[in-house]
């Protein structure tokens, strides 16, 4: 037995429907957030064994040149500590709930987001230029010494997993031009009205009414 639709009730603010703008904008930012921290992660756990495939490298072209004083800068450079890894996972963490916080509309959420993702947008093309120009600039390092830059580059992202360096470049990818998207998408009439915040409920069902 079908019963009709019971009208609305004077003051009942109808359940708001989150559009897709909203929708696309928070996964970008969860997604971004999860790759950010899988990468991270990956990159703390690897990073001995492929600080150890660049000396095995450098030992191999260099021979005895290759002293203890250039093994020491080396390990200077590529050392993660704690910090490395605390500030990147925070940033993380934060856009996961930023994502999270705009899927149910909450206001803060979306002017934090507009706050926080040009500052994720600038960071994320810096690393992305740097990370396609790597070979690049390692070549340009080495330039007269005889070491060959792209095997000293090969050698130490071989050591870490396959899935990294993919991985890298779309976590890279969304952090930009994704930060970008959200802006946008963030931005649109649809996110508006999403996000407006509903007048204050003058009936309440059952409450006497005042005339």
């Amino acid at each position: 037995m079908s019963y009709p639709p019971q009208p609305q009730q004077p003051g009942m603010a109808m359940p708001k429907t989150r559009p897709g703008t909203v929708l696309v904008a928070s996964v970008i930012q969860i997604l971004t957030g999860v790759l950010l921290i899988i990468n991270q992660l990956i990159a703390q756990m690897f990073s001995q064994d492929a600080v150890a495939a660049l000396h095995s490298e450098l030992e191999r072209q260099l021979g005895s040149n290759y002293t203890q004083a250039n093994r020491d800068e080396i390990n200077q450079s590529f050392d993660m500590g704690a910090t490395d890894l605390i500030v990147p996972l925070i940033l993380a963490a934060g856009l996961i709930v930023l994502g999270l916080l705009n899927l149910r509309g909450a206001r803060p959420a979306r002017i934090v987001s507009w706050v926080i993702q040009p500052l994720v947008m600038i960071c994320g093309a810096l690393l992305l230029v740097a990370t396609l120009a790597m070979e690049t600039v390692m070549e340009t390092m080495v330039e007269g010494t005889g070491v060959d830059g792209g095997a000293i580059l090969n050698a130490y992202t071989d050591a870490m997993p396959g899935i990294y360096l993919p991985l890298n470049y779309i976590a890279l990818t969304l952090a930009s031009l994704g930060s970008l998207l959200v802006i946008i998408l963030l931005a649109l009439p649809a996110s508006n009205q999403f996000f407006r915040k509903e007048p204050p409920q003058q009936n309440i069902p059952g409450a006497p009414q005042q005339f």
